[in-house]
């Protein structure tokens, strides 16, 4: 039970650090660097595993 106990506060202590860190994190996005090919081919990527049923390659495509 202790051992559970000290798990459990771990990953709440890091989930905090983490929720801290990014939303305190300073970063910019510009909209004139979106590369609109490069989504259309993932999208295209993914839809194209998803109706081949290639479940891997979709969720692949998902993290890419």
């Amino acid at each position: 039970m202790k051992r559970f106990i000290l798990i459990l506060l771990s990953i709440l202590v890091l989930l905090t650090i983490w929720i801290t860190v990014d939303l305190n994190y300073p970063y910019k996005t510009d909209i004139k660097k979106f590369d609109y090919k490069e989504v259309a081919r993932l999208d295209g990527d993914m839809w194209r595993s998803y109706y081949e049923k290639k479940n891997s390659g979709f969720f692949c495509n998902l993290l890419s």
